[in-house]
């Protein structure tokens, strides 16, 4: 989600850093005296000095008034109105650009080059503000003029084809946008090869290609305009700090966070420098910073970048409702992940203030704002109030034009709240006609959303053979190729490795009944078919975050074909089973990134304190170093006497721990995920089986050394 919104804030702001030609004006229509003077200040304007350029216009429009034609005046008037904008003084730019249509109504010809850059810049000036329709009504009447007056290879064209590249962009009609983006490239490139503004349509194009996921090719665009940029201006310029903010993105998509993070640093510092650190896209730039620790789950740090990039927006006359929304949303999705519901409750009030504020609020708005107050309420374990809420949001919603998408979607988060709270049971079937119109739509994502609120009733309501044809029919279509090749990375894992997770609890609920070995063998079976998946694709998820939580989701998974094979092996005394657990706890401690499965846990959960369970861990330590220094380092003397008595001392200690730990075995009622009612012998042979496997990677200098 964070993603998307982070990489069309970028392409926001590498649209808008271009200085080309069309971002002030032509003048070549004045008189030589007059260019002259504009000229100065269109170099001033190129060089980023914009208060210089905006002061020299004022002087040249104070001694030409009586001599300035219509057009003479809109070109001025278009060049400080682009100075305003850099500046970040939106409500000034806006008065000049909307002086100019009262000048242009005394114009010999109304559909002039002048009043088409003026629209040209209210499309971008709404751009800024993510005012889409406005922009593209400007942009398309820009465009007709200049097709109009201009040739059709003219650079001008280009600029608007780059500007409606990046509206579709925003709009998501990716298809559309690059069609736009490829032409504006052909044609600014006319100005050279090594223009500016080609170096912007490169970026932009960067950006597209990441959300269509041909990374490649946006590595491609990135180190083009990349060239280009240090070729004609160097380091500290907003351009190419706009290119190192692409940059980050896109290692960001990589996983390439130590990187993508020096590459945010080094594009603050650069617009800090050039355009100040109250400036509008200093904020933008923030939340940028902030969404990319969103995606690896360090949300401390997302609410320090989120609250600096407020802070600014907030001062500013002229703000983006939208844009404050989208930062106060990200601020209560941290502050819900770090369980301080009272902090994340004050930035729901903001955001209800805020969307009071919005002029017409559509869709998409209320289903946001609800959403977010729903897994608030949900999260916090007030499941009733976000039942309620979930109401409320239907309400509205149903009363919608072309509400239909929305409303069942809503109507899905109502149920996963319900469902979460265990308020009351809903008939598994109603999802299957959500499933069917989601699919119809192919919006995969909320046909496994439906899908796993299906399972999760099923589950509730005990009917686990339903949940275990459920599984088996998605091993299935995962087999044939139907299933994982349908579905992006981290959606497949968050789907596919849940549910064989319910899987697997719903075999131990019938295991309870059923001491069947064809049951253990089912539950060994899932572990080692979700452990193939996570394996195949776990260097394909998009974040550490994404990959650790999958890593603690694969960990618990193998855990249980690890103790069924256990229960197996002494069902059995088959001593495969025992290489196979060994086999299956091997695979699931490789995938960890940051800690190893401790099989400590065979013990923790037979009623044995773990202050005993500690100690003897660190008995088998010392053993295992006294009997490396005695076979390699020391070889006599009473050092050695001294060493062996040592390790007579330990070896005695260890077999009454031992003893201890046995008779303790009958305080064991739940063990694993095997059962709550396990026999004791068999907790007996599992832990012993488990206390061989301890032993046997302690000798191999693996596990606790």
């Amino acid at each position: 989600m964070n993603k998307i919104i982070l990489f069309l804030t970028i392409f926001l702001i590498v649209a808008c850093q271009n200085t080309d030609k069309n971002d002030r004006g032509d003048f070549t229509g004045l008189s030589s005296g007059k260019q002259d003077t504009v000229s100065m200040a269109d170099s001033l304007f190129s060089s980023g000095k914009f208060s210089e350029c905006k002061s020299l216009l004022f002087e040249f429009l104070d001694n030409n008034k009586s001599k300035l034609s219509s057009i003479d005046s809109i070109d001025a008037y278009n060049l400080i109105a682009a100075s305003y904008r850099k500046l970040g003084n939106y409500d000034s730019a806006k008065a000049y650009l909307d002086s100019n249509f009262i000048i242009n109504s005394r114009a010999d010809d109304t559909l002039n080059l002048s009043i088409a850059q003026t629209h040209y810049l209210l499309g971008l000036f709404y751009k800024d503000f993510e005012e889409v329709a406005e922009s593209e009504k400007h942009l398309m009447k820009a465009l007709e003029i200049r097709k109009l007056k201009l040739s059709p290879d003219d650079p001008l064209i280009g600029d608007v084809y780059n500007n409606l590249g990046v509206l579709y962009h925003i709009k998501s009609d990716f298809e559309k946008a690059e069609v736009y983006l490829r032409n504006a490239l052909r044609l600014r490139k006319k100005r050279g090869l090594f223009d500016k503004s080609v170096a912007s349509t490169y970026m932009n194009l960067g950006n597209i290609y990441i959300n269509t996921f041909e990374l490649q090719k946006s590595l491609v665009c990135f180190d083009s305009a990349l060239i280009i940029q240090m070729k004609t201006i160097g380091e500290n310029h907003p351009l190419t700090g706009s290119i190192h903010l692409n940059r980050a993105g896109l290692l960001l998509d990589l996983g390439l966070y130590d990187s993508s993070q020096t590459e945010y640093d080094r594009a603050l510092t650069i617009f800090k420098n050039t355009i100040g650190e109250e400036h509008p896209y200093v904020a933008a730039l923030y939340n940028n910073i902030a969404n990319a620790y969103l995606d690896i789950g360090d949300y401390r740090k997302v609410i320090s970048y989120l609250n600096k990039s407020i802070n600014i927006k907030e001062r500013k006359s002229k703000k983006s409702i939208r844009s404050l929304l989208d930062n106060y949303s990200n601020l209560a999705y941290s502050y819900i992940h770090l369980k301080q519901f009272e902090e994340a409750k004050k930035r729901i009030d903001r955001i209800d203030a805020l969307f009071k504020k919005i002029e017409n609020p559509g869709l998409f708005d209320y289903f946001r704002f609800y959403q977010l107050k729903i897994n608030f309420y949900a999260a916090a374990g007030q499941f009733a109030k976000a039942s309620n809420v979930a109401d409320e949001a239907i309400k509205i919603i149903s009363n919608l034009p072309s509400g239909d998408v929305y409303l069942k979607k809503m109507v899905l988060i109502k149920y996963q709240a319900i469902t979460e709270g265990n308020l009351y049971f809903i008939n598994p079937n109603e999802l299957d006609k959500y499933i069917e119109y989601f699919s119809n739509l192919y919006d995969r994502e909320w046909v496994l959303y439906a899908k796993q609120i299906k399972l999760s009733i099923l589950f509730k309501q005990n009917k686990f053979d339903k949940v275990i044809a459920e599984i088996d029919s998605q091993i299935k279509d995962l087999n044939n190729g139907t299933l994982a090749n349908n579905y992006s990375t981290d959606a497949f894992i968050d789907y596919f490795i849940d549910n064989i997770e319910l899987g697997i609890l719903s075999l131990n609920k019938i295991y309870r009944d059923d001491k069947s070995t064809e049951l253990l063998a089912k539950i060994t079976y899932y572990s080692e078919t979700a452990l193939k998946q996570l394996e195949r694709i776990y260097h394909q998820l998009s974040g550490e975050e994404s990959k650790q939580l999958s890593s603690n989701k694969i960990r618990r998974i193998v855990e249980h074909g690890v103790y069924a094979e256990y229960q197996l092996y002494t069902d059995t005394k088959d001593i495969n089973h025992l290489t196979k657990a060994l086999s299956l706890f091997e695979s699931a401690r490789a995938l960890s990134l940051q800690e190893k499965i401790n099989l400590k846990k065979f013990y923790s959960t037979s009623g044995v304190p773990e202050r005993i369970l500690n100690e003897e861990n660190e008995l088998l330590r010392q053993k295992l170093s006294l009997r490396r220094k005695l076979k390699y380092e020391i070889t006599d003397g009473k050092e050695r006497k001294d060493l062996e008595n040592s390790l007579d001392n330990v070896i005695v200690k260890l077999d009454s721990l031992n003893k201890y730990i046995n008779k303790n075995y009958k305080s064991a009622k739940e063990f694993g995920a095997i059962t709550n009612k396990i026999e004791l012998d068999s907790v007996k042979k599992m832990i012993s089986a488990g206390r061989s496997i301890l032993n046997y990677l302690v000798a191999e200098n693996d596990l606790y050394l």
